[in-house]
């Protein structure tokens, strides 16, 4: 048996099997890169498997992959904070001039619901009308105009006011050797944040979530949600109106008087 898997495996790495469709190559590549990839392998597609349940050839007698389902996948809602929780997070008092500049960041990721790496290339001269607006560039290198809250705004310039020009003077968030800071620094740093301010580890994509999930709740205008997080498709941010419904049948539940569960 293990000779019969290995021969299925080596046929599987260097696809000389004429019978073999190009998709299940990728399939042998990305097992022989499983190491690379830190252990996870992304799950094929039904179509990929509705390939492999064809398969035959002439070292078999029978096909190793019929019987092979492919495991149902559950739609993973992104994460968001409530305002509560945003506010908690955001309401630490700054005590070096690194905690300025992170209150700063995180200030206009939440205001403008911004990528951590549209954030991280911010410069002095993205921004327009007195800090009023910022430009990014984001997928695609599209780019687009997004307000900025006063929050944000107040947050900035009192880190501009402490910090220490780098040699690129234009660039905003920058760290101590005056270089543009990484987005894994700043998410180490919004991670130990979030646990000195008491709450569950949070990260950067987090605040975008809740950003487009309050805008959302209050105005209920996907479309222009849409523009401001810059999706080319209006169905990648539909995954919102699940967060919403989910909000109001919560809502439904402990409110409505024959929602209520008897004990």
């Amino acid at each position: 048996m293990d000779n019969i898997l290995s021969s299925g495996r080596e046929i599987l790495l260097n696809g000389k099997s004429a019978l073999f469709k190009p998709r299940i190559t990728v399939l042998g590549t990305v097992t022989a890169n499983y190491s690379e990839l830190g252990g996870r392998i992304p799950i094929p597609a039904p179509a990929d498997l509705g390939d492999l349940s064809g398969f035959k050839n002439g070292f078999l007698s029978s096909n190793p992959f019929e019987g092979v389902v492919a495991p149902k996948i559950n739609d993973s809602l992104p994460k968001a904070l409530s305002p509560e929780d945003v506010n908690k997070l955001l309401s630490f008092e700054p005590k070096t001039i690194f905690d300025y500049r992170d209150k700063a960041f995180l200030e206009l990721l939440y205001s403008s619901g911004l990528r951590v790496s549209e954030a991280i290339s911010v410069n002095l001269s993205s921004f327009e009308s007195d800090f009023t607006f910022v430009r990014v560039v984001g997928k695609g290198k599209k780019e687009r105009m997004l307000p900025v809250g006063k929050y944000a705004k107040y947050a900035i310039q009192k880190w501009l006011d402490i910090r220490e020009v780098s040699a690129d003077k234009d660039v905003l968030f920058t760290n101590k050797f005056g270089k543009r800071i990484t987005a894994r620094a700043m998410q180490e740093r919004l991670y130990n944040l979030s646990l000195r301010q008491g709450m569950s580890p949070v990260n950067p994509h987090m605040l975008r979530h809740s950003f487009a999930t309050h805008l959302l709740e209050s105005s209920g205008d996907l479309r222009s949600i849409q523009e401001m997080l810059g999706h080319s498709s209006l169905s990648t941010t539909q995954i919102y109106t699940k967060l919403n419904f989910q909000q109001l049948a919560k809502i439904y539940d402990n409110s409505h008087p024959h929602a209520k569960k008897e004990n």
